[in-house]
Parts: C-alpha cells; sequence; structure tokens
C-alpha cells in the first residue's frame, strides 16, 4: 500500500525539523566545548606554561569531539531511513503533546502497511486508516515542527558567548598568547 503524499511529506518535513535541530544542537555543543577549552587553557596559561604534551592532548580531543559530533549529524539520516523510522521517531517525540494520538495511529498505520502479513489479512483496514490520517494530517500546522529545547540552547550559548567576550576584553594578551600558543 502506499503511503498518502501529504502523510509522507509530514514525515518528510519532520525529519528534516529534527535533523537541522540536531545540527544546531551538535554545532552549539560543540563551539561550548571549544570555549571551555580556550577559557581553561588562558587561566592556566596565566599560572604557568602549558607543556606541549598537553597542548597536543588539548588538540586530539577537540578533534576527536569534533569528528564526534560530524558522525553524530552524518549517521541521523541512516538511522532513521524510511517511513517507518520517521514515524516511530514522530510518535515517541510527541509523546506529551496534543498530537500524541495522531503520532501513535500513524506509527500503527505505517507500521501496519509496511508488513505483508497485516495487509494479506486486512488491506482495506489499512488503506481506510490511511486515508483518514491524511484527512487529519491536512488540520495539521507546522507547528509540532518546533522544538521546544531550542531557546534554552541559545540562551545558555549567548550567555557562554558573553562570558568568552569579557574574559577576552579583560584580558586580551593572555587570550592572544595562548590562541598563539
Amino acid at each position: 500500500i502506499e503511503i498518502p503524499n501529504r502523510l509522507a511529506d509530514l514525515l518528510s518535513r519532520f525529519g528534516r525539523a529534527q535533523w537541522v535541530g540536531l545540527i544546531k544542537r551538535s554545532v552549539t555543543r560543540w563551539l561550548i566545548f571549544l570555549g571551555l577549552v580556550f577559557l581553561v587553557c588562558v587561566v592556566v596559561e596565566r599560572l604557568e606554561a602549558i607543556p606541549a604534551m598537553i597542548r597536543g592532548a588539548i588538540l586530539l580531543s577537540i578533534v576527536g569531539v569534533t569528528v564526534y559530533q560530524l558522525l553524530q549529524i552524518l549517521s541521523w539520516p541512516l538511522r532513521h531511513r524510511g517511513l517507518l523510522a520517521l514515524a516511530k521517531r514522530f510518535a515517541q517525540k510527541q509523546v506529551d503533546t496534543q498530537w500524541a494520538d495522531f503520532a501513535d495511529r500513524l506509527y500503527g498505520a505505517i507500521e501496519l502497511s509496511q508488513s505483508p502479513r497485516e495487509l494479506s489479512r486486512s488491506s482495506d483496514l489499512c488503506l481506510a486508516s490511511l486515508r483518514r490520517l491524511d484527512d487529519q494530517a491536512a488540520e495539521l500546522g507546522d507547528s509540532f515542527l518546533a522544538e521546544s529545547s531550542q531557546l534554552v540552547w541559545r540562551r545558555g550559548f549567548s550567555v557562554f558567548l558573553m562570558g568568552c567576550f569579557l574574559c577576552m576584553a579583560a584580558m586580551p594578551a593572555a587570550c592572544w598568547n595562548t590562541t598563539q600558543r
């Protein structure tokens, strides 16, 4: 059974929004990590010079975190390939929202439509369920795509950036020395 275009588009938009959210969170985490490492290095450099071996370990940790974040970003589409995986993710993300019932029924209907055993038993029932969900999907806006943790990340990142800029303004020579090393 073919999934109606509106439902496939809904899940596709949801998947894209989730992936963009993951990219934003990963970049924010990486920048916060980089800023923390820099601030720690500035403070330690003020007390005594950091040995070359430790600077090398710091560089390796930065490279390691970068590779890990890139792997997380690049593997997400592979782990959530197909409408069934996206429907499952949609149902998981909508547990405590007003769309929880719709998301659960959508996941169930897509799961049934992808199972040859269930289709042989009641393909008409599965098709009717998909049509009904397709009609209900017309009423949905894009508000279910919004991510709630976005504001928290923005605020946290903004406060952290302000701290970095204050450190650079208060100790420009130490910051420049750390950057050069």
